[in-house]
């Protein structure tokens, strides 16, 4: 809704980046969370977020803090670990957190799970798994809503591209290590 404060992770992404956007076109404060000043500066410049914080750099409770002093209505998250524990402690009554990923734990042997998890209880959260394929009814709307902002230029797709099937395995770990913007895609 037009008016609430958006919080998204691993927003230089492809899915990170389409949300921010989306979000401004519905009138939000929109911040993204990033691991590198190069991809806060490009979701600011290319996709029109409001601000940035660089989970590496800064100190990421003292920046939601700084930049919504209002809460947050909605944390779409990508990454769950550390920062969905940070943002927790910052969201509002009635906020909502769609859980698209996991990033912070893919790699890891034992999971990071927020130790806050009260914070949805103590703030009535809702908090709900995203994955698109259990929404195919809906393509052929989303689709034609994208395909629409698109050729209006409201939103905009990035793609990181590898050349080659021999460049795979590479596509892929720079992906999770954080290296791509937008979409990863290997042209063969």
């Amino acid at each position: 809704e037009a008016g609430q404060t958006v919080v998204v992770s691993a927003a230089a992404g492809a899915t990170g980046s389409m949300v921010g956007q989306i979000a401004k076109l519905r009138g939000c404060k929109v911040i993204g969370i990033v691991g590198s000043d190069t991809k806060a500066q490009l979701i600011i410049d290319q996709f029109g977020f409001d601000a940035a914080i660089n989970y590496k750099t800064e100190d990421v409770t003292a920046a939601v803090i700084a930049i919504a002093p209002e809460g947050v209505d909605i944390y779409f998250d990508n990454v769950g670990g550390p920062i969905l524990e940070t943002v927790l402690n910052h969201v509002n009554v009635g906020a909502r957190i769609p859980f698209c990923g996991a990033v912070a734990d893919y790699n890891n042997k034992q999971p990071q799970g927020p130790s806050n998890l009260f914070q949805i209880v103590t703030n009535s959260v809702r908090m709900q798994g995203f994955m698109t394929h259990l929404q195919l009814e809906r393509y052929p709307e989303a689709r034609g809503q994208l395909t629409a902002w698109m050729k209006a230029g409201q939103i905009k797709s990035l793609t990181h591209e590898y050349d080659g099937v021999a460049r795979c395995g590479q596509a892929f770990a720079d992906l999770f290590a954080g290296k791509n913007f937008g979409k990863t895609l290997v042209k063969v």
